[in-house]
């Protein structure tokens, strides 16, 4: 009998304790994605939203006020994201905020973040409609990096064969470079003088000699 009773005491406690780690694991579930809390609803139009999903976080300043309720494709060309902001946030968010697809760290979850904008404006109201900025894609940014590779590889290409010809011995370069055609053409400078006074000399004798006759 008393063993009996032992064990449903501890079966009280186990379910119990159960129960209250039960509770409290629904709490913070239910905190997280805004369950308990006063809250309003916002929504973006995305042309790509690069792998965000149902339940990410909205961060508003680095602070996270929300998390996705829904992602669904409105045409050819959008998709909206419905958010859910604590409405603790509300009135530091105005209607000409900016939302953008981000990642939580380098290799983390997608999110939105609700980006300041300088300009005055209205505080949002439930089921406002935000503007959205493009989101970098990765796949784009490889596309012209590889374009930029090929231009630079060009570019190189290019530049060895002007330092090939530069280095050849034919080249301008070389004959400028060349110490004894360097000294021939400044003795052949200094031989034109010599040639130029003499020449000077030879008309001033001519002169005299016409002024004699």
């Amino acid at each position: 009998m008393a063993n009996e009773t032992s064990k449903n005491i501890r079966l009280g406690l186990f379910v119990a304790v159960g129960t209250v780690f039960l509770i409290i694991a629904m709490y913070l579930i239910g905190s997280k994605q805004n369950l308990f809390s006063s809250t309003f609803h916002l929504s973006a139009n995305f042309h790509n939203v690069n792998g965000l999903r149902v339940g990410n976080n909205v961060r508003f300043g680095g602070i996270d006020v929300g998390t996705i309720e829904s992602i669904e494709i409105a045409n050819d060309s959008s998709i909206k994201v419905v958010m859910i902001i604590d409405d603790d946030t509300k009135r530091f968010i105005k209607k000409n905020a900016l939302a953008s697809v981000g990642t939580d760290g380098l290799m983390g979850n997608k999110l939105i973040n609700i980006n300041f904008v300088s300009e005055a404006a209205e505080g949002v109201e439930d089921g406002d409609t935000i503007q959205s900025l493009k989101p970098i894609e990765t796949d784009e940014m490889l596309r012209t990096l590889n374009r930029t590779n090929e231009d630079v590889a060009v570019i190189v290409k290019n530049l060895k064969l002007i330092t090939s010809k530069v280095n050849s011995p034919n080249s301008l370069w070389s004959i400028l470079q060349d110490k004894l055609i360097a000294d021939n053409v400044k003795q052949a400078g200094v031989n034109n003088r010599l040639t130029s006074n003499r020449t000077a000399i030879l008309v001033g004798d001519l002169t005299a000699i016409s002024q004699s006759i």
